[in-house]
């Protein structure tokens, strides 16, 4: 059974995005390429096909900056 899981930005950098949205434990790419417009600082995106045994989640910057960040699954 798949878990839904809401991301919610507190902030980003000007450069950050596009960007990958990987879940771990199962490496499923939930979303690929999602624009800065759709992860907009503080306004939820929720993904409903969250493997059950992921139990964290990388939001991959495709951008001019490549950086990530490994977000833990509660």
């Amino acid at each position: 059974m798949a878990k839904t899981l809401s991301i919610t930005l507190t902030s980003k950098g000007a450069d950050a995005g596009p960007f990958d949205i990987i879940a771990y434990n199962g490496n499923t790419v939930l979303s690929t390429v999602v624009s800065n417009a759709t992860l907009v600082v503080n306004t939820p995106v929720q993904y409903t096909n969250v493997p059950e045994a992921a139990t964290s989640v990388r939001l991959l910057s495709k951008g001019l900056c490549t950086n990530f960040i490994d977000l833990t699954i509660q």
